[in-house]
């Protein structure tokens, strides 16, 4: 994309807010349940949208995990925290692997952005870079069964079980 064109839409300008409202009100989105994840054990789960197939919006999963304490895992405080350390935000140019970005120079480029398509940090392999992190989150406990587990069951190959949890930050849009 040619530089100039990065913010022409001026999609930065948009109130998502009232976007999202207006996509509700249209019933774009479709219904959809809703369960709080702090009162609803793992069996009701199971018995209800996950053997009828249905969505779900979960809710009050994550309050309890330290990520969401003290600033956590805002973008300046990961800057703070590990500063230095670089995570994926895409594939390089010529296609040849994954881009990486310094934390601080993606909060910098991300306080200043006005990119219809902004960069996002997206990094499945991000414990390699901020192993502590790992600590400071969990499955809710409404998802008592992890199923890609399954996938390395047997195996010696640490390579079996796809990317499966994944640090993605990013500006608005």
């Amino acid at each position: 994309m040619d530089v100039d064109a990065w913010g022409s839409g001026r999609l930065f300008q948009e109130d998502l807010e009232r976007a999202a409202e207006a996509a509700l009100a249209s019933g774009i989105l479709g219904t959809m349940g809703t369960l709080d994840a702090r009162d609803t054990p793992a069996s009701t789960f199971d018995a209800g949208w996950d053997a009828e197939r249905e969505p779900a919006l979960v809710m009050g999963g994550c309050e309890s995990w330290p990520a969401f304490r003290d600033g956590g895992w805002s973008p300046a405080m990961l800057a703070a925290r590990f500063e230095g350390s670089s995570f994926e935000c895409g594939e390089s140019p010529a296609g040849e692997g994954t881009a990486l970005m310094s934390i601080e120079s993606f909060v910098e480029y991300s306080d200043h952005q006005a990119d219809d398509d902004p960069l996002y940090l997206f990094d499945g392999t991000f414990e390699s870079s901020a192993p502590e992190l790992e600590r400071e989150y969990g499955a809710p406990s409404v998802f008592a069964h992890d199923l890609l587990a399954l996938l390395t069951e047997g195996s010696d190959d640490p390579d079996a079980r796809p990317p499966w949890r994944w640090l993605l930050v990013g500006p608005t849009r």
